[in-house]
């Protein structure tokens, strides 16, 4: 889960200045979003460290719709 998300976000941040906060937020909630909620039968039974890595990827992904810096 990590590993495909974190591939959409490079590939995504490349042309991030093509995006207005719409399209981004669009881009976030119909492709990278499902991934999440897909993989969601494994977090009740997941270690903590993986679950903070999800949790960054996620905060990835919100920084990428905001914009925000790093």
């Amino acid at each position: 889960v990590s590993h495909k998300v974190t591939s959409f976000l490079q590939t995504l941040y490349r042309s991030i200045n093509c995006f207005d906060l719409a399209t981004r937020k669009r881009i976030a909630t119909q492709l990278l979003l499902p991934i999440f909620d897909y993989a969601d039968l494994i977090y009740p039974n997941s270690a903590s460290t993986c679950l903070h890595s999800l949790d960054v990827i996620y905060n990835s992904v919100c920084r990428f719709v905001l914009r925000c810096p790093f």
